[in-house]
């Protein structure tokens, strides 16, 4: 078995950011959300990935910025991505988000596996 050492409730906060995101990404759309993971020796790896409206090239470097935000219209106030990336690198990992307008986004989240021995 390949486990991770983290805070549970963390890690489930953070996935469901991301996934609110992506469900918001692809609303009025005929959109898909997957999830899949995959592993290394060291790390393992969840994707989150969505085929909807994506993140502009202008935006994208800031998305992890608190209080930045694009959803002037809904209710976003910029925290969400920011917790999230707060959370992940609390628990030694990384997040990067690959995205292309209308072609949607790939939030992916690597964590170092717990020792093994």
């Amino acid at each position: 078995d390949d486990l991770i050492n983290c805070n549970p409730s963390q890690i489930k906060q953070a996935c469901i950011a991301i996934l609110v995101n992506a469900s918001e990404a692809v609303a009025g759309i005929q959109g898909e959300i997957v999830m899949q993971t995959k592993n290394d020796a060291n790390n393992i790896v969840l994707e989150i990935i969505d085929n909807g409206v994506g993140i502009s090239p202008e935006d994208l470097p800031h998305v992890f910025e608190p209080f930045y935000s694009t959803k002037h219209q809904t209710s976003g106030i910029g925290l969400g991505l920011a917790i999230v990336h707060g959370i992940i690198q609390n628990h030694n990992g990384k997040i990067e988000i690959i995205s292309e307008l209308q072609k949607g986004a790939n939030v992916r989240i690597t964590l170092p596996l717990k020792n093994k021995n």
